[in-house]
């Protein structure tokens, strides 16, 4: 796991009062759902709402993948 995603997950467990699970899930929950994405057509032009995005465990991959301006996520 990278040392951004590993920093990141500990300040959400600290800050959060839920993250979508344990921060060691972090890294390899958000990939395995990306590389699903992928696998069924996702690419790089595509616009990606993530309604529910929570603590971006999906999003960090989605926004680093996407062309500017084509993440959106919503959060209630």
């Amino acid at each position: 796991m990278s040392q951004q995603l590993i920093d990141l997950a500990e300040q959400l467990r600290r800050e959060a009062p839920f993250t979508g699970g344990p921060p060691q899930h972090f890294e390899v929950t958000g990939r395995d759902t990306f590389v699903t994405l992928i696998e069924n057509g996702l690419l790089p032009w595509h616009n990606v709402l993530d309604v529910g995005c929570g603590a971006l465990r999906n999003g960090w991959w989605l926004a680093r993948f996407l062309e500017p301006g084509r993440y959106h996520g919503i959060e209630p």
